[in-house]
């Protein structure tokens, strides 16, 4: 679809309670975006923390044209939070995205691309940041 689609679509549907309202209530779900810059090591063990935190979705991505999986417009729009690794990708997001990210709230959690997948150092980075943002929501 097209940009212009894809945010007509979001906009709508997020102005008739769509992302907040299951019929039973107001549910509380925070969507977190996590990218580095290939999506192999930090962005995917962000995204595994947070998989089965109540109240929480999660999605990772990259922001390099050979990442596992690029960061897409649908993406930003899905976001509630989106936690970058380093200035970098806050940078090719507002290179790639500029208009779509004003609003959103990203954060730069500074984890330099030193770790492994799910590495037990990369794990207590990650938690002890973003943690206290998810709460905050």
């Amino acid at each position: 679809y097209s940009d212009a689609v894809l945010r007509w679509l979001y906009f709508g549907l997020r102005s008739v309670g769509y992302f907040a309202c299951t019929g039973w209530g107001e549910i509380k779900t925070m969507n977190v975006l996590f990218i580095c810059s290939m999506n192999k090591w930090r962005s995917p063990t962000g995204e595994a923390i947070f998989r089965r935190h109540d109240g929480v979705n999660t999605r990772s991505a990259g922001t390099s044209r050979k990442a596992r999986r690029q960061v897409n417009l649908t993406d930003i729009y899905w976001a509630d939070l989106i936690c970058v690794m380093e200035e970098t990708h806050l940078s090719r997001l507002r290179a790639d995205f500029r208009n779509e990210i004003r609003t959103k709230t990203v954060h730069v959690l500074d984890i330099p691309d030193d770790f492994q997948f799910m590495d037990p150092e990369l794990i207590d980075l990650i938690r002890n940041v973003v943690t206290p943002m998810i709460h905050a929501y």
